[in-house]
């Protein structure tokens, strides 16, 4: 769908809604920046989006609301860990986790529900560390959602892929972190700016330069 303006240049709707690939999990949330023109390709969003990586919008955090699904966003700190070393199998009413070492523990199931995750950030190197971003899933179908960070907490990331409203086409892309993709994970076609880092602009900042920032 191409960007409609209004006379005063704006985009209109800027309600969104949203859902998980399962259909267990359903959100809306108000945006002001509702462009998909973004695309990040750090190992992070490639790993955890697929491919080349993720899009992500900008919401209003406050605005969030989950319509169905809620207890399927579930988040126990008991267990918000990370587990790179536990290979976890399922057994009956548990989660059975094995350690590289050969040890092992089983937790029920039903307290293993953390389904947020703060990525690592130059994982294997020595300036590791957990980003401050919580990506949000469904615990069914494992979907990304949103992402949420506490640096800005007024803020929310939902990702275009789990967007059912139809979108407006970005006249270009914008493509970020290029310097940490793979040879062979090549950017989409047509106009686009490229990055080694990061753009210049924020997406409110892209937004408004664009005459795309809804008020």
């Amino acid at each position: 769908m191409p960007i409609q303006h209004s006379k005063s240049n704006r985009l209109t709707p800027r309600k969104l809604e949203g859902s998980c690939q399962c259909g267990s999990v359903e959100f809306t949330l108000q945006s002001h920046t509702p462009v998909p023109y973004q695309l990040c390709t750090c190992s992070i969003c490639r790993k955890l989006g697929g491919y080349i990586g993720a899009v992500n919008l900008g919401g209003i955090a406050e605005s969030l609301h989950i319509t169905k699904g809620k207890d399927m966003i579930k988040y126990d700190p008991t267990h918000s860990v990370h587990l790179p070393p536990l290979a976890p199998t399922r057994a009956c009413g548990s989660i059975h986790l094995t350690r590289n070492s050969g040890t092992s523990m089983s937790i029920p199931s039903t307290d293993f529900v953390s389904r947020k995750y703060s990525a690592i950030k130059n994982r294997g190197t020595a300036d590791e560390e957990v980003c401050s971003s919580e990506r949000n899933f469904c615990s069914n179908c494992s979907t990304m959602l949103w992402l949420w960070d506490r640096q800005w907490p007024e803020l929310i990331h939902p990702f275009a892929s789990a967007i059912d409203t139809e979108l407006p086409v970005p006249d270009e892309m914008v493509c970020v972190m290029v310097g940490s993709k793979p040879a062979w994970a090549r950017l989409p076609e047509g106009k686009k700016s490229v990055h080694e880092l990061y753009g210049e602009d924020s997406i409110e900042q892209w937004h408004k330069r664009h005459g795309l920032f809804v008020e």
